[in-house]
């Protein structure tokens, strides 16, 4: 797909005003100059020496089963990701490659890589070849990977992407802190060559209302292989989104063991604050074009609604217009609400049925465990003024989006996104007093229940 393409598609989704602005926020966006910067983010050779030294040191060196789904894999893509694979400074894994092709292309590829590279796959490594019988989709081939795995931690990859070299290295120092059952990292994008890099993805450590909404966990997720056998892999009819149907019912799985919210078990999700994933983009992937799985956002709103059934909470979505985010609308409980006289409440456009701004947060306060619930107050200036809080360490407070130009979206869409924060204040929120103040009582920020300073 051309650039002039993907400009009109993008025209065509926002309108006029939509596409300015989000040409607008975008030449103003942070890391912009990501690509000058990408050493600072990875670690330098000294370091990956000293990581090579460390590993054989811990006490837990568990084994790490990379499983691969290929299909017809360009050979320069598979190349590359083998390359990742052997440059871990941890070497205690197995690449599995389910291979789904019609052809010998996959095969033949691994066969000339591995005469070039007699050292791959000895050792404590090993590589785990399997021509599927037939291309039964990603989420079946997938599966099939998974029968072959026999690590105590399982790593997802797509055929097309790299690893950074200390990739499973910072997930096995993480595990040496601490037995986790669910691990995300960050990640950012880089072209066909592996030459420019671009729009780095810090996510936020673990939260629950933001995976709702969109799948910002992703690449690259490591899950306990007890886990995965507890859930039971992937599931065909979501594929597009199978990824973010096997994260929504691994989290359920850690903090919704019988059905009810457990606190105490989110310290089993463990976020990896590192770019260790290199998502390719190219006009077959969702990264280099969102549009070319189009089908990809329907099946992540069923995998949402899925989640919401087997809680058994009542919930409406709908598909945001932003590509692979979703509008949450709960049902209303009998609480009441608390907000500063001096603002006016709008009506809470996009939420299905349409409601006020004060309804907005009594329904999203309905949910399980949470306590309270801020919405998004807009200065004079039309800049956001709060919208919700973040703790510091000293004790104060920080708001959230401050000063942010009301038509941006924020990084990586933040400001539009349901999602958890530290305090809600009593500018424009609706707190259950009951719940408040508890340990473990969920915060939320609600984007779609807005108000303004008069």
């Amino acid at each position: 797909m051309s650039k002039l393409q993907k400009v009109l598609d993008i025209y065509k989704r926002y309108g006029f005003s939509g596409f300015f602005n989000k040409l607008d926020e975008k030449l103003h966006a942070p890391y912009r100059d990501y690509n000058k910067r990408i050493a600072e983010y990875l670690p330098s050779a000294a370091e990956r020496k000293e990581q090579e030294k460390k590993q054989a040191e811990f006490p837990f060196r568990p084994l790490i089963s990379i499983v691969v789904p290929t299909y017809e894999t360009e050979e320069r893509f598979l190349t590359d990701l083998l390359n990742s694979v052997q440059n871990q400074t941890y070497p205690k894994w197995e690449l599995i490659l389910a291979d789904g092709s019609k052809t010998d292309r996959v095969r033949n590829c691994l066969e000339r890589y591995r005469r070039t590279n007699p050292l791959f796959g000895e050792g404590e490594s090993l590589v785990r070849y399997q021509r599927l019988e037939k291309n039964g989709g990603i989420s079946e081939n997938t599966n099939e990977g998974l029968k072959l795995a026999q690590g105590d931690y399982i790593a997802f990859m797509d055929h097309d992407d790299v690893l950074t070299e200390n990739a499973l290295y910072e997930a096995v120092t993480a595990l040496n802190e601490k037995p986790y059952r669910f691990l995300y990292t960050d990640e950012d994008k880089v072209n066909v060559t592996l030459s420019f890099f671009e729009q780095p993805h810090f996510k936020k450590d673990f939260d629950l209302e933001l995976l709702r909404t969109n799948n910002y966990i992703c690449h690259l997720l490591i899950l306990e292989k007890k886990l995965l056998d507890e859930i039971g892999g992937f599931r065909k009819e979501f594929d597009g989104s199978q990824d973010y149907d096997l994260t929504l019912r691994a989290v359920e799985q850690i903090i919704f063991p019988d059905g009810k919210y457990h606190a105490e078990k989110r310290d089993e999700i463990h976020h990896i604050p590192k770019i260790c994933y290199h998502w390719r983009m190219h006009d077959a992937s969702t990264a280099g074009n969102s549009s070319s799985k189009s089908y990809t956002a329907s099946a992540g709103l069923r995998a949402v609604e899925a989640h919401f059934k087997r809680l058994q909470i009542e919930a409406e979505l709908t598909e945001r217009i932003e590509v692979g985010c979703y509008r949450i609308t709960y049902s209303k409980p009998p609480v009441e609400m608390f907000s500063d006289e001096k603002i006016e409440f709008r009506i809470a456009e996009g939420v299905v049925p349409r409601t006020g701004a004060k309804e907005e947060l009594l329904r999203t306060l309905m949910q399980e465990q949470v306590g309270a619930v801020c919405g998004k107050v807009y200065a004079k200036d039309g800049t956001i003024d709060q919208a919700g809080l973040k703790t510091l360490p000293d004790g104060g407070t920080e708001k959230l989006f401050h000063g942010l130009k009301g038509s941006y979206k924020g990084y990586e869409r933040r400001a539009v996104l349901k999602q958890e924060s530290d305090a809600a204040g009593d500018t424009f929120s609706v707190i259950n007093k009951e719940l408040y103040m508890k340990p473990g009582t969920r915060i939320l920020f609600d984007p779609d229940a807005k108000a303004d300073w008069t």
